[in-house]
């Protein structure tokens, strides 16, 4: 426990006598002149210098106890903790099983699962967007293979706008991201954490076999295309 030091002079019961000068009523002069006599307030120091005609001792005093302050960190942790439940709870994780209401992008649904509706953004695909190249082929293709059809979504994330991220399977075990990826009608987009090496194999094979986007020599990635914009500027109903 931290205390605060302040120096008094030692009591002469305990140890060496302080020294007082005589004590003597000013003048009257003295009392109303310009040189009156003032009270000098303690000083507090940490470490004073010594001095051995007026020895000090040190009184600690404790500071006032912390017992009753909220702990902020263990607040913090908490809050975390909290969070992160309720966005597990929300994203449901692990495979849900909906029905394909509609599809807004060739990487991006309208599902209905578990009684509600959201949004379900393919992982580690990125289909051309509005006002792209192939966007309306994307979108036919995946509106071709899915559209009122039963699927499972294989969440892995959830995203910034709130919108579940996943595999979505459907048919006889068929992935469509790879089949949107190996259409040469979207991009593998994955991270040093999710690489997703199918995917990217999927796109080398597009590339060579010159598929969908890949007809043209210098196709623009939709990250490149939206600048600055957010992923629901292109990617709208």
């Amino acid at each position: 426990m931290s205390t605060l030091r302040t120096l008094v002079p030692e009591d002469r019961h305990v140890g060496h006598p302080v020294s007082r000068a005589p004590f003597s009523h000013p003048s009257r002069n003295e009392r109303s002149g310009p040189d009156r006599r003032t009270v000098k307030k303690p000083v507090l120091a940490a470490d004073p210098e010594p001095d051995p005609e007026h020895p000090m001792v040190c009184v600690e005093l404790p500071e006032k106890s912390r017992s009753n302050r909220p702990d902020l960190g263990i607040a913090l942790i908490a809050l975390v903790l909290c969070a992160g439940f309720l966005l597990t709870a929300c994203s449901g994780g692990g495979e849900h099983t909906g029905k394909v209401l509609n599809v807004i992008e060739g990487d991006l649904l309208k599902v209905e699962m578990d009684g509600r509706w959201m949004r379900v953004e393919l992982a580690g695909v990125d289909s051309p967007v509005r006002g792209q190249p192939y966007r309306d082929e994307a979108r036919a293709f995946t509106v071709r293979l899915v559209q009122d059809k039963t699927i499972t979504v294989r969440v892995v994330d959830t995203g910034a706008a709130g919108h579940v991220v996943g595999e979505v399977l459907f048919g006889a075990g068929k992935t469509l991201n790879r089949e949107l990826v190996a259409a040469g009608l979207a991009w593998h987009r994955g991270s040093w954490f999710a690489p997703y090496p199918e995917l990217r194999a999927a796109e080398q094979q597009a590339r060579r076999a010159r598929r969908g986007l890949w007809r043209d020599p210098d196709p623009v990635p939709p990250w490149e295309f939206l600048g600055d914009k957010s992923w629901r500027d292109g990617k709208e109903q």
